[in-house]
C-alpha cells in the first residue's frame, strides 16, 4: 500500500505517516507487531451464516443503524483484537443473473453480548445497502468473517500516538481502531477528529462519550460539524475538517 510522510509531530522528532484509507491514519513510534489475534473468536466463520434483523435507526435520509442478532445470543461477535474487523454480508438478489449482493462492511461494538450493529449509508443506486434499507425486521441476512492480516492492521499494532480523521459512517472503522489501540494499552493518546452534518446525524456519540469517558485524557475527540443551525446552541467546531481543525 502506498504511503506519504507527513509533518513532524509537534511534540517530537519522529514522523507522521498517512495512510490511503477511506479515513486518515496518522501516528508514531514502534511496537512488536502482534502475531494472532487474542481475543474472542468471530462468531462468523468462513461458512455464510444467516443472522436475524433485530432493529432499523435512521439518523437521517441516507444513513441507517441496523442492529443484527448473532448465532450465540450469549456472547459477543469477537473478531479478536483484530484492529479493523470486518465481515462480509449477503442478500437481495440481482434480477438480471439471479446472484445475491455482497459486500464488505466493518461492524460497529463488536463487543456487545448477542447482537452487532452496522451504519450503513444508503445510496440511490446502491443493491445491497437499499436491500438493507428495505428488508423487513426479523428476516436474515447471512455473514461471513474476513480475517485480519492487511497493513493497516499491522501498522495501528505498531503505533505510540494515533490520530484518525473520519467522516459519517467511517466512524465505524476509526472508533473501531481507536478502541483497539486503547486497549492495548501502550498509546500515550488518541486523537479522533470526526466530521458530521448536524448533531442529530453523529453517530455513535453514546459508544464515543462512553469510550472517552472510559479513557480520561488518552483519548479527545474533536466534533466538527457543516450544517448544524447557527442558532442550535452548538458550541464545538463548525464547517469542515481543514487543516485549521487539524
Amino acid at each position: 500500500m502506498r504511503r506519504r510522510v507527513a509533518p513532524e509531530l509537534p511534540s517530537g522528532n519522529r514522523r507522521l505517516v498517512k495512510l490511503q484509507l477511506p479515513w486518515g491514519v496518522f501516528s508514531k513510534g514502534t511496537h512488536p507487531l502482534p502475531t494472532q489475534p487474542s481475543g474472542p473468536a468471530c462468531q462468523f466463520t468462513e461458512a455464510w451464516t444467516p443472522a436475524p434483523l433485530l432493529e432499523r435507526v435512521w439518523v437521517d435520509a441516507e444513513v441507517v443503524v441496523l442492529t443484527f442478532g448473532l448465532p450465540d445470543s450469549s456472547a459477543p461477535l469477537g473478531c479478536g483484537d483484530a484492529y479493523i474487523p470486518c465481515v462480509l454480508a449477503r442478500g437481495g438478489r440481482d434480477p438480471a443473473t439471479g446472484a445475491a449482493f455482497v459486500r464488505p462492511y466493518t461492524p460497529m461494538a463488536t463487543t456487545g453480548v448477542g447482537s452487532f450493529r452496522l451504519n450503513v449509508r444508503v445510496y440511490e443506486a446502491g443493491k445491497l445497502s437499499r436491500h438493507l434499507a428495505e428488508m423487513p425486521v426479523g428476516d436474515f441476512l447471512e455473514f461471513r468473517h474476513v480475517p485480519p492480516g492487511h497493513y493497516a492492521q499491522r501498522f495501528l499494532a505498531a503505533a505510540d500516538d494515533v490520530a484518525f480523521v473520519c467522516a459519517g459512517t467511517a466512524i465505524t472503522t476509526a472508533f473501531q481502531a481507536a478502541e483497539r489501540v486503547l486497549r492495548r494499552g501502550k498509546a500515550t493518546r488518541v486523537r479522533l477528529v470526526y466530521g458530521s452534518r448536524t448533531t442529530a446525524s453523529i453517530l455513535n456519540k453514546g459508544d464515543l462519550d462512553a469510550l472517552a469517558a472510559a479513557h480520561g485524557d488518552k483519548l479527545v475527540v474533536t466534533h466538527v460539524l457543516s450544517r448544524e443551525p447557527a442558532d442550535s446552541g452548538w458550541r464545538g467546531e463548525r464547517g469542515r475538517v481543514d487543516k485549521a481543525v487539524l
